[in-house]
């Protein structure tokens, strides 16, 4: 995803939209010195909006897809279309750079389209993450006309039996090829379209098949294949029996120095990896369960709101369900210079929890010293 958001300076410029680009620029001197002071000077890079949690698949590493019944147990409702517009409006105002459409699988939602144009509208670089079993040829070109500038799918196998284990669908690689092939064909069909990335997350069940997987995922027409360590966060919990076919247990880890080294080898030489090169080199810690060496971003360069209105700084605590706020009793936009939001990042800057690809790598990419750290 970093260099889908680059691939959008990148159309910035070209497009001749200077002030827009400028404001993107000013971030990268705005957002450390905000951490420092506890105080934004600008808005977040990555607006996340998770439009449901409602999820055709049954991943090992996830249970997010257990929140609908939970929250209709509580009598609380989804929010409406205007709600979510009402959001969008908002991460517009506080100065977004960009909205990540999530679940769930965002696909499921009937509104999904009018809500990716409306943040088009309003200027916003938006994102989607899928697993790919609704995407055929028809949704794909729908997705490009609306307006969608980078889809990314997840990829966990290199083989069919890998990929349905870990995703919990029998069948769900042959549909995330096909979605992939799909999107592929619309783009040059309709002589436009978004970046395709996919989205692997390595673990036990995997390690073996990951150089493999790059493969894989290229002749299926990706334009970039990205990674992220499983670790413990929030319903990754230790106990959870589904997870022990992912853990990388002490005999693997030497694996992983192998592969993380190959994957940077491949990034050099073909540009195909969209991870930073120091947040590879953060995998073995994470497999090993460590801390993050360095003080999280999250607040600063990301803010979400999910389905049901409730705020989040990042994704890692949307998995945990720690809410910092809610919609329905604030607006984001009095929430992103109010002091809950505050009290929120004093919080935030002593979490070490998880390694979230696009969390991290933010994080990594606004602090020099985080990445002269994990060479």
């Amino acid at each position: 995803m970093r260099d889908s958001y680059l691939s959008y300076a990148i159309k910035l410029i070209k497009e001749g939209k200077f002030l827009d680009l400028f404001k993107q620029i000013y971030k990268f001197f705005a957002i450390p010195i905000s951490h420092s002071l506890n105080k934004s000077f600008c808005g977040p890079i990555h607006g996340i909006l998770a439009v449901n949690y409602d999820c055709n698949q049954r991943c090992k590493m996830c249970d997010l897809f257990n929140r609908p019944l939970e929250y209709k147990r509580k009598n609380i409702d989804k929010l409406n279309t205007n709600e979510m517009l009402k959001i969008i409006d908002d991460f517009a105002y506080i100065g977004t750079s960009g909205i990540g459409f999530t679940g769930g699988e965002p696909i499921l939602r009937k509104d999904i389209y009018e809500l990716i144009i409306y943040a088009k509208s309003r200027g916003l670089f938006t994102h989607m993450s899928s697993n790919g079993m609704e995407i055929n040829l028809d949704v794909a070109k729908k997705l490009i006309n609306a307006g969608l500038d980078a889809i990314s799918f997840s990829l966990d196998g290199a083989t069919e039996a890998t990929h349905d284990f870990i995703r919990g669908v029998n069948g769900s690689f042959r549909k995330v090829i096909n979605a992939v092939q799909s999107c592929k064909k619309a783009r040059k069909e309709l002589g436009k379209g978004f970046v395709i990335i996919s989205v692997c997350v390595i673990n036990g069940k995997n390690i073996d098949e990951v150089i493999d997987l790059v493969d894989v995922a290229i002749e299926a027409g990706v334009d970039k294949v990205s990674f992220s360590p499983v670790h413990d966060i929030g319903s990754m919990k230790k106990d959870r029996e589904t997870l022990n076919d992912l853990r990388v247990d002490k005999e693997t880890l030497d694996k992983v120095a192998k592969v993380v080294e190959k994957l940077i080898e491949i990034k050099k030489k073909r540009k195909i990896i969209d991870n930073n090169i120091a947040y590879l080199k953060l995998f073995r810690r994470a497999f090993e369960n460590k801390d993050l060496p360095f003080p999280c971003y999250a607040g600063y360069v990301t803010i979400g709101v999910d389905a049901y209105g409730n705020i989040f700084p990042c994704f890692g605590w949307m998995e945990t369900n720690h809410k910092i706020g809610n919609i329905r009793n604030i607006s984001l936009r009095e929430f992103w210079v109010s002091n809950g939001i505050k009290e929120a990042r004093k919080a935030i800057k002593k979490c070490r929890a998880c390694y979230w690809n696009n969390q991290t790598e933010l994080t990594l990419a606004f602090s020099l010293k985080n990445l002269f750290r994990t060479r």
